[in-house]
């Protein structure tokens, strides 16, 4: 994850300002794999991440994990519009009937 300061965010990579990869040291200690966490939260805020990735994806995040990563913040899109409908599909079916219709379930913006 670039930021502005180059700082380190995965065990082993750094990505600088300019997006460049390069090794970086492996944390040791449970004080910098706080500080690493805490540089990861503030880079994603600074970036304007909406709050659900943080809170579906944080484990994925930290671990560098971006495929699943992806996958749960998907996941949490289907469980906020069940959430919203009282709708219990999958997919594109829950999507297709979620958002369609005169007037839709769900449309327009939302927080």
């Amino acid at each position: 994850m670039p930021t502005s300061t180059g700082r380190s965010h995965s065990p082993g990579l750094s990505v600088a300002a300019s997006g460049e990869l390069s090794k970086a040291e492996k944390v040791q200690t449970l004080g910098q794999a706080e500080r690493r966490a805490r540089e990861l939260r503030e880079d994603l805020a600074s970036r304007g991440v909406h709050p659900d990735v943080m809170r579906f994806c944080r484990q994925e995040l930290l671990q560098d994990n971006y495929f699943h990563a992806v996958l749960e913040a998907v996941k949490s899109i289907a469980a906020k519009v069940r959430s919203r409908t009282g709708l219990d599909d999958e997919g594109a079916g829950l999507v297709d009937r979620a958002f369609s219709g005169t007037p839709p379930m769900l449309g327009g913006a939302s927080p």
